[in-house]
């Protein structure tokens, strides 16, 4: 508030030394009343101009106007890239494998569940900008399991509240002192007989918001910790070994949404698969029954 009023002090004395100097042209014969005139009126746009600006930045300190920094603080963001959500399905080779239904032996299907590279920090500004670019040198970090939560590995906390928040912020900030990130790396083989195939990487549960990147190309970003987030990653995979990069944000706007009695914990806590399907092929259905 003082830097305010000081502002509109400014803006007044300013005011008050421009009609004086124009007054003193205009008696002098040096400007013409029109002139004047117009130089007056575009004073005073400026000065409104200038006291608007400075009254939207007192309300956006005080909190009471909300512009949002990055994606997990924007409630109109919560997933970027992502396909459509449909029915689960696995694209067997045959009538008599779907028939068996055994995944793991789909052609087509292969789990990413498994040790994978790791690097925690505990708060944004600390976390690595470029681990997803070819060639990343990730020697030193550790691994982890996935799917796991990474505070049952010995980073962060698990933490348990059955009403309110772990911090004071309001929605849709989140902390900016303290909002562990991991960050996850994978190396994968794309089998031969995917040349011709759409291929989907898909997560069936990450807590709370992630970033991922294939061969150094962000594919997109998921939030909605309990549902599948599935990506269409044909364009950015390519024959043999790949990279697939994931950067996971501990809370994000959607926390205060997932605000229950249970254990706030984080990660890629559910199985991680990559599906290959024909060009053409049956992608969601659903039935309607009678009752």
């Amino acid at each position: 508030m003082q830097k305010l009023i000081l502002l509109a002090l400014g803006l007044f004395f300013g005011l008050a030394i421009a009609a004086g100097v124009g007054y003193y042209l205009y008696r002098s014969r040096r400007i013409s009343m029109k002139r004047l005139m117009l130089l007056a009126l575009g004073g005073l746009f400026g000065l409104e101009a200038i006291g608007g600006a400075g009254y939207f930045y007192y309300l956006y300190q005080k909190g009471r106007i909300y512009l949002p920094r990055t994606d997990y603080e924007n409630p109109a963001v919560f997933q970027l890239g992502q396909v459509k959500g449909h029915a689960p399905g696995v694209p067997f080779a045959s009538l008599e494998a779907a028939l068996a239904n055994q995944r793991e032996e789909c052609p087509y299907w292969l789990s990413l569940d498994g040790a994978w590279r790791f690097h925690w920090v505990d708060r944004p500004d600390k976390r690595p900008r470029d681990f997803h670019t070819p060639g990343f040198d990730a020697s030193g970090w550790g691994e982890i399991a996935v799917p796991s939560n990474w505070e049952m590995h010995g980073h962060g906390y698990p933490t348990y509240r059955n009403i309110g928040m772990e911090f004071p912020e309001k929605p849709p900030r989140v902390p900016s002192y303290y909002n562990p990130v991991g960050s996850y790396l994978r190396i994968v083989q794309i089998p031969d007989g995917w040349a011709e195939r759409e291929i989907f990487l898909r997560f069936e549960g990450v807590k709370s918001a992630a970033y991922i990147w294939v061969n150094g190309t962000q594919v997109g970003y998921a939030q909605g910790s309990s549902a599948p987030s599935e990506f269409n990653v044909t364009p950015f995979v390519q024959p043999g070994q790949n990279t697939i990069a994931v950067q996971v944000f501990q809370y994000s706007d959607g926390s205060f949404l997932e605000n229950i009695d249970t254990w706030r914990l984080s990660g890629i806590f559910r199985e991680v698969s990559l599906i290959a399907t024909p060009k053409i092929h049956l992608r969601d259905y659903y039935v309607t029954t009678d009752l």
